[in-house]
């Protein structure tokens, strides 16, 4: 239904008694969930994850998208989102407001005039973050939560949501959609490293390879979720990273950092297309350390060409014969990490100083924003 933007509670209102009277259902919402969509072509797609997160966790979501135009204009769209599963009962409500031209500017204060009382307000940026664009910034003041999706993003963009992190004074909690799906991956490497035999290889790790399936075109020599992964490694075995020495490999490159009291760490970034996995994904991760008597000490997960979705887990180390094993990582969909950030949403200390790290080793071969923030140092 479209109304304007004044009557917007008043027909939403509406909605809710039509439905009670049907459904017999209170009203019950738990948040209000504000996708900013960067890009009219996304807006479907937002819509139908914000449907999906409202069955599971009720609240009221706004989508907001903006075209280019010259006469400035604000368009509102309401209705109630219904569980098909519960016969057909509200379980919250849709707001999407369509800005053109100039009246862009207008977005945060009827955005905010539309958000629950009393109730958390929760922002998730929908595609890729443009330079020299601060909407982003000036959304997120309001929040309570604020979700990113960096695979969509470009590695100069990892700076941007590092100065947004840092700006925000733990104002709000700060959560990832792809580092939600690395969690997984982060766990597979970080247990080669729980047996008390092996822990001491930490100390001798002399090279890592992470390969990724590039989207079509690449530029970067890393996605933002190889490079947040080896940020992660970096930044939890004590690497500075302020040093990073690159030689660039077409179509990737290898980064030398210094370990203070263990020697150089040699990262290398690798193009690994393969079908059925998603652009930007890590395919393989590989460890080497030095040994005892000139061996090596080898640490690897890798998908698995007949089925993607599986891992192999293998590791060879002098003295120790431990069996490969094989793990099964399911592909969650944008409303299912989504909701995990809604439910718990916290600070994740781990990510931020990841982000720090990650933003110091890609800093010498990222493409420049148009404008850049303040120095992170």
């Amino acid at each position: 239904m479209r109304v304007h933007l004044k009557d917007v509670e008043r027909e939403l209102t509406k909605l809710w008694e039509d439905d009670r009277a049907t459904s017999h259902a209170s009203r019950s919402e738990l948040s209000t969930l504000v996708a900013l969509v960067s890009e009219p072509a996304l807006l479907e797609r937002a819509k139908k994850v914000l449907s999906d997160v409202a069955m599971s966790y009720p609240c009221r979501t706004i989508a907001v998208v903006w075209h280019p135009g010259e006469a400035p204009k604000l368009d509102a769209e309401v209705y109630l989102h219904k569980n098909p599963n519960r016969k057909n009962q509200a379980c919250g409500d849709g707001i999407v407001i369509e800005a053109v031209g100039s009246a862009r500017d207008w977005i945060p204060g009827n955005v905010e005039r539309l958000l629950l009382p009393d109730l958390p307000a929760c922002v998730w940026w929908v595609g890729d973050l443009p330079d020299g664009d601060d909407l982003f910034d000036v959304m997120v003041r309001r929040a309570d939560a604020v979700m990113v999706n960096s695979a969509e993003m470009d590695l100069r963009d990892i700076e941007k949501l590092a100065f947004i992190l840092r700006q925000s004074k733990d104002s709000y909690a700060f959560m990832d959609l792809a580092w939600v799906r690395l969690r997984a991956l982060q766990d597979l490497v970080a247990r080669f490293f729980d047996d008390a035999a092996t822990r001491p290889y930490l100390d001798t790790l002399r090279d890592v390879t992470v390969a990724f399936s590039p989207r079509e075109n690449e530029t970067d020599v890393a996605s933002t979720r190889a490079a947040l992964l080896v940020g992660w490694l970096a930044s939890a075995i004590g690497i500075d990273g302020a040093n990073a020495k690159w030689t660039m490999n077409e179509p990737g490159g290898d980064v030398v950092v210094a370990r203070e009291g263990h020697g150089d760490v040699t990262f290398h970034f690798v193009h690994d297309k393969r079908p059925g996995v998603d652009h930007g994904g890590v395919t393989r991760v590989e460890l080497v350390c030095d040994a005892a008597n000139g061996k090596e000490a080898r640490f690897k997960v890798e998908r698995q060409a007949d089925d993607t979705k599986v891992m192999l887990s293998t590791s060879e180390t002098p003295g120790l014969s431990p069996p490969p094993q094989t793990f099964r990582l399911e592909r969650h969909h944008e409303a299912t990490l989504l909701l995990s950030c809604l439910e718990r949403p916290m600070k994740d200390r781990l990510l931020e100083a990841s982000l720090r790290m990650t933003t110091k080793l890609v800093h010498p071969i990222a493409p420049r924003l148009s404008e850049r923030p303040p120095s992170l140092t």
